[in-house]
This record gives C-alpha cells, structure tokens and sequence, in this order.
C-alpha cells in the first residue's frame, strides 16, 4: 500500500510541471479583461502581477509590454506609453495594436513604430544616370519671310454656377462597435473563466486529491467563478451600451 501512494505521488510530482507549463497566464487574461472593461488601473496591478509569473512565453511577454503602454497612455502618461511600446517593438517589431484602437492612440504608436523600425538599406547601388543626348543641329537660315496667321484666342470657358447637393452624412458606428467588441471580450472572459471554475472545482471533488491540494483547489474555484460573474456584468452592460449608442444616433 505504501509503494502504491509512493507511485501515485510520483506521477504527480512529474505531471505537475506539465500541466502547468501549458496553462496560460492567468494574470495576463485578466488584464486584458480589465482593459477592455476600461479600469486602467486594474489592468495595471494585474500586469504587474503577470510579470511576475515565472512560465511567460515571449509573445505574452511582449502583450504585457503592450497593454502596459495602452493603460498607460489612457491615465495620460505618455512617458510611461512610450517606453513599453518600444521595449514591446523591441521584442516584436510586427506587434500591432487591439483593434477599434482611438485615432490618437494608432498616430502615438506608428510614429514610435517608424522610428524603431530599421531603414531597409538598397540590395544594389543606383545606376548612374544616362547623359543627356546631344541637341540637334541648328537649321540652316532661311532666306524667304514666314507668314504668321492672327487668331484670336479662344474666350474662356465659364464655370458652371450648378452644385451637387451635400452627400448624405453616414452613421457614426464608432462607439457601438466599440462597445460590442467590448462586450464580445467580456463574454470569452465569461467563458473561460467558467471553465477553469468547473474545472477547478471538479478537481477539489475528486477522490484521490489530498485535503489540502483540495481546499487550494476550491479557492481557485471561487476566484475563477468571480471573475466570469464580473466579465458576465460587464458584457451585458457593453451590448446595452452598443445598442443605446447605435439607437440614439
């Protein structure tokens, strides 16, 4: 029987680390839960949780570089802004950003991204350029006078007075599809944080897990659980928003 627990704990110590190796940063989601719920300062507390978390790949190193600019760059620290996007072009210099992004914001970000941006150097010099072809002879004088004609100049054309009547102004979609993108978001959080809820709390209910693992297990369960209760609020709220905004236009 003692062999058997000693195998069992075994096997765990050894899957453990793979499991773990393939979950996501669980931070990094909730950051950018938070952003698109617009807390700024929320986003910015769980980013520096996220950096914090020793499995990041380099692509959820350069997200967190990124969101840090954007939360940044919204609570009006440019300073700050300028210094994590270019620590993300850095690491990816094709790093683009979340989409339905303020004008304002996309100028601040391509002018950053022209300058990190190397200049691509030419493969082949340029060819030095043609000389110019030698003018003609002069023609040889004539002797007889030539005959001008007189014509008058054609009068010139009058505007037309007409104009085109004012195109029709479209619909500014700008907010509502903001805030369905936003709404979209907040529901995979929804989702995924419900998942990771039943999962967690399918684990503290299994037979062969320890009590202790298991009341890890459950508290794991309650803050996944609150999460997709928060991104479930902040859905519904966004897809209200988006169909007021498009409405009220």
């Amino acid at each position: 029987m003692r062999r058997a627990w000693s195998c069992l704990l075994l096997m765990l110590c050894l899957s453990s680390p793979a499991l773990a190796a393939r979950k996501p940063n669980p931070f990094l989601v909730q950051a950018k839960v938070h952003y698109q719920g617009l807390e700024f300062e929320k986003c910015l507390r769980r980013l520096d949780q996220a950096t914090r978390w020793k499995k990041n790949t380099r692509a959820e190193q350069v997200d967190i570089e990124l969101y840090s600019g954007l939360c940044a760059f919204n609570l009006g620290n440019e300073e700050e802004a300028r210094k994590a996007f270019s620590l993300a072009l850095e690491m990816d210099p094709q790093v683009e950003l979340p989409p339905y992004s303020s004008p304002r914001l996309v100028t601040f970000f391509d002018a950053l991204s022209q300058r990190t941006t190397p200049a691509e150097e030419p493969d082949e010099e340029a060819a030095p350029p043609a000389p110019a072809p030698a003018p003609p002879p002069p023609a040889p004088a004539q002797d007889t006078p030539r005959q001008v004609e007189l014509q008058p100049a054609p009068p010139p054309e009058q505007p037309l007075l007409t104009q085109a009547p004012p195109a029709p102004q479209p619909k500014k979609l700008l907010f509502p599809v903001l805030l369905s993108s936003t709404s979209a978001v907040a529901a995979g959080g929804a989702v995924y944080f419900g998942l990771q809820a039943r999962s967690e709390e399918e684990k503290a209910n299994d037979r062969d897990t320890f009590y202790e693992d298991s009341l890890a297990h459950r508290d794991d369960a309650r803050q996944n659980a609150k999460f997709a209760n928060v991104a479930i609020g902040v859905a519904a709220t966004a897809a209200v928003g988006a169909l007021l905004s498009y409405v009220l236009q």
